[in-house]
């Protein structure tokens, strides 16, 4: 699993060898981390954010993100929080 990050801080990659993984080891604490640099990834992310959950990354997502990325990140966020969101 590689992460991408605000300022590229905590941009790394991580063996996930579980059915669930929790990362949550970071060198520095930046603005956002989206949890499938490149979009390669054959995972789905959940995000937490104590304070907005997801908004921190949807509102990088256009400026930081590639197409790819902010489709997979669309994906991750699933059907259902998208419609809940926007009604």
């Amino acid at each position: 699993m590689c992460t991408k990050a605000a300022q590229n801080l905590s941009s790394t990659c991580y063996l996930v060898n579980k059915k669930t993984e929790e990362v949550a080891a970071v060198k520095a604490c930046p603005e956002w981390i989206f949890g499938n640099r490149d979009a390669n990834g054959y995972y789905r992310v959940f995000y937490q954010d104590p304070k907005n959950p997801d908004e921190t990354v949807a509102a990088a997502a256009e400026k930081y993100l590639t197409v790819p990325e902010r489709i997979a990140f669309v994906e991750d966020l699933g059907p259902w929080r998208v419609q809940a969101k926007s009604r």
